[in-house]
């Protein structure tokens, strides 16, 4: 099982776009498991889906930080 995808991937898997997951990661709800230091690309975990899919499924982004900051 693969264990980091891209942004572009988080983009097609979960139907959100690339500027949205920029912002996220800006306001600190959706910080990238790794960036790497010479290209700048943000790298997410399958751990941070779950995150992502509890929004979905109605949560608030400030539920969704309180659990990820619980973590």
């Amino acid at each position: 099982m693969k264990n980091l995808f891209s942004i572009g991937e988080v983009s097609k898997i979960k139907g959100v776009i690339i500027k949205a997951l920029r912002y996220y990661h800006k306001m600190g709800i959706l910080i990238p498991r790794h960036i790497d230091n010479t290209t700048g690309y943000r790298y997410y975990s399958i751990d941070q889906f779950i995150l992502y899919v509890s929004r979905d499924k109605g949560k608030t982004w400030d539920y969704v930080k309180e659990v990820k900051d619980d973590n």
